[in-house]
């Protein structure tokens, strides 16, 4: 009885489309939205910071690159490693699973790879401005998978339970019913996320602020939700000493954000070069200094100007 008065959120997908013969999913139109949007703010935030333009431009396209190759083959390995040993082939298939964490470790490879080729970069301005950008960019992430449930969760009565259909879009291992989404979950929660970044961004311009904050925030976000997670027996989440792989990425997201911070609160490098500060007396002394050249400028021409003048008029 007390079920049927319990309004859950509804099964909510989005239809592909198609632009000529060419399919588009919602998921990557959403997670491409994403990478987008992120990075638009990114770079604004980059460009306040002083970073250079066009070495910030290369750093995220390598940040990126390598996070969404390494989040497919890290979500394979540590969430679907029955699979992986019956078919090799499918840590080459990137377009058939993602891993946030995986995306991270990835990002964090491409992004330490690249500051060791170019040491004139700025890695801990670079990372405050990806970090800025990063949440943004989630929001749409988050959106794509809770259009296609990618993240079943456990039954559950709660009225955050997404009413899972018998048959849709994609049929499941576990019977129909309300159940946790932790897609739609984390969606809900991103913009403590975004509040966090621009909270910390407005208050210090220290480096390792921004991206310290965000890494030490996530966790605590994310471990309590991958409790909810369905089994693996029913399709869910593989478990490693009863703990999910994110449960332990979510510890050590948490100790890089402490390392971060902590960075941060002993930096004493300036963000910004300052501008040297000019005394007035010494301003006073160099418009004097110029105006004694200037005036020294013009009595030696019109010392030419008269010498030239007595030549003309000896030689006539």
């Amino acid at each position: 009885m007390l079920q049927a008065l319990v309004a859950y959120l509804p099964y909510f997908t989005i239809p592909d489309g198609h632009i000529g013969p060419i399919p588009l999913h919602p998921f990557g139109v959403l997670v491409a939205t994403g990478i987008m949007v992120g990075h638009r703010i990114a770079t604004k935030r980059a460009m306040l910071l002083g970073l250079s333009a066009e070495k910030f431009e290369s750093l995220v396209f390598w940040t990126v690159a390598t996070g969404i190759v390494l989040s497919h083959v890290l979500d394979a390995i540590f969430y679907h490693p029955q699979q992986v040993m019956e078919n090799p082939l499918y840590l080459f298939k990137i377009w058939a699973g993602l891993s946030s964490f995986g995306g991270f470790f990835g990002a964090a490879v491409g992004f330490l790879v690249y500051l060791r080729n170019n040491p004139d970069v700025d890695g801990w301005k670079a990372a405050d401005a990806i970090g800025y950008g990063l949440p943004w960019g989630w929001l749409f992430g988050r959106a794509g998978c809770a259009t296609v449930h990618d993240h079943p969760g456990r039954p559950t009565t709660h009225w955050l339970a997404v009413d899972f259909p018998a048959s849709g879009v994609r049929q499941f291992e576990f019977p129909p019913g309300p159940r946790f989404d932790l897609g739609v979950l984390e969606l809900m929660l991103t913009p403590i996320l975004i509040v966090t970044v621009i909270l910390v961004a407005k208050r210090t311009m220290k480096r390792g602020a921004v991206i310290g904050a965000l890494c030490t925030v996530y966790p605590f976000l994310r471990f309590p939700l991958d409790f909810l997670r369905e089994t693996p027996t029913n399709g869910g989440d593989i478990r490693y000493f009863g703990l999910t792989p994110g449960h332990f990425a979510s510890v050590g997201c948490l100790c890089i954000g402490l390392y971060c911070l902590n960075h941060a609160r002993n930096d004493t490098r300036p963000v910004l070069a300052a501008k040297p500060k000019t005394d007035k007396s010494d301003e006073k002394k160099s418009d004097e200094k110029k105006s004694d050249e200037k005036k020294s400028d013009e009595k030696k021409s019109d010392e030419k100007k008269s010498d030239e003048k007595k030549s003309d008029a000896q030689q006539g």
